[in-house]
């Protein structure tokens, strides 16, 4: 995931900053219309499914989101650096 948003960064499709001890991932503008030309391109079915859980992840903090990834997939967990 990280890799990933070190790749939108370096395309000029995502600004990470520093924010306390964590970092903080920002859509640019050129992101957003990459997202909005990608959203287009999915099937309604995938559509919905965004459409519930972006709000869904986005009411989360970052530790409510990891712990409730754990456990929905507990297998995860396992080589995980995350402290409850």
């Amino acid at each position: 995931m990280y890799a990933d948003a070190e790749a939108l960064e370096r395309e000029g499709d995502a600004v990470i900053t520093a924010a306390g001890q964590y970092r903080e991932y920002t859509a640019t503008p050129s992101g957003m219309r990459r997202a909005s030309m990608l959203r287009r391109e999915l099937d309604s079915a995938s559509t919905a499914y965004l459409e519930k859980v972006v709000p869904w992840v986005r009411a989360r903090s970052f530790n409510e989101l990891v712990k409730a990834i754990y456990r929905a997939y507990p297998e995860m967990k396992a080589n995980s650096v995350f402290q409850e």
